[in-house]
Order: structure tokens, then C-alpha cells, then sequence
């Protein structure tokens, strides 16, 4: 992307449009919506683009994993090294085949294990159909076919189980 719309990046409905592209989608708002999500976590997210060659996304959250007996999850927040993270399990939810491969794979480098749906309908089965705190981590697209992510996720939350009560809720 431009260095005049890296400026912009974060202002919402703000869209680049170079050359004579005419069909572009989307609102305008992802990166506004993905920044807030990040503040709301005191995290950052930095960008750095050159038309044609790529662009970088750094995006640093304070996390903690509390089930460590070794890390303080008090409110001093500590660094967390994803280089090993075997034994976490991971529920994927995406229909995008290619964002399914690449996600999949950056957690697999990390030695997560990754267990796949392809629709949010099919993430609430896996889900249930799994024993309780089976997965640590419910990364979910919000905008899939037959079930929202975000309707997904309300289908969790209330399910009698303890596991389900600790994914964060919608407000």
C-alpha cells in the first residue's frame, strides 16, 4: 500500500484505490475495528508498506497464560515466547481455504495443535463433540456461511460446561 494510505490506515471507511481498480470490497473498517481490539488489550500494531513489494504487521499483546506456574499473571504484564507451545490445543474456524493453510500453519510452527472448521456451525460441533478444556484457544472468522462467528461463539458461551465460560464473551 501507498505511504499516503498507510497514513489514513486506521481511519474508519477509509478504502485505497489505485489505478483503475473498480472492484474493491469491503467497508472500510477492518483495520479500525482491529486497532480497537488491540488498544482495548493495551497492545500495538505497527504497519510498514512499499507499494508492490509487501507490507509488515507487527502487533505486540500483553499475555499471560495462568495455568504456568512460573509466570505471574498479575497485573505487570509479562513478555510470553511463542517458540514452543506443544500440548495447546487450538480450534480454527475459517472458510477461506488459503487464510485456513497459512493460519494453520503459523500455529503448527509454534508446535499448537490445530484442529479445523470450515464453517462457525461446524466449530460449535467440534466444540461440543470434544471433552471439556479440550481447546485453549478458539481463533474464529467472524463472516463465514451457514453460522456468524460471532453467533457462534454465543452458541458457547451459555453451553453447560466450564471450558465454554472461559472463551471471552460478545458484549
Amino acid at each position: 500500500m501507498s505511504k499516503e494510505f498507510l497514513e489514513k490506515l486506521f481511519t474508519s471507511f477509509e478504502r485505497e484505490v489505485r489505478f483503475a481498480e473498480s472492484n474493491i470490497v469491503g467497508t472500510g473498517l477492518g483495520m479500525t475495528i482491529t486497532k480497537d481490539l488491540i488498544t482495548q488489550m493495551d497492545g500495538q500494531i505497527q504497519m510498514d508498506s512499499e507499494l508492490s513489494k509487501g507490507t509488515t504487521v507487527t502487533i505486540t499483546l500483553p499475555l499471560c497464560i495462568s495455568n504456568l506456574s512460573d509466570v505471574d499473571c498479575s497485573n505487570d504484564h509479562k513478555t510470553l515466547s511463542f517458540e514452543d507451545m506443544s500440548g495447546y490445543r487450538v480450534l480454527l474456524a475459517e472458510d477461506n481455504e488459503i487464510n485456513m493453510e497459512i493460519t494453520t500453519e503459523l500455529l503448527q510452527l509454534h508446535k499448537f495443535e490445530v484442529e479445523q472448521a470450515w464453517n462457525s456451525k461446524e466449530a460449535v460441533q467440534l466444540f461440543k463433540n470434544n471433552p471439556e478444556n479440550h481447546f485453549d484457544l478458539i481463533l474464529m472468522d467472524i463472516q463465514m456461511p451457514v453460522m456468524g462467528g460471532c453467533d457462534a461463539a454465543k452458541a458457547i458461551r451459555p453451553l453447560n460446561r466450564s471450558d465454554a465460560k472461559k472463551f471471552p464473551s460478545l458484549r
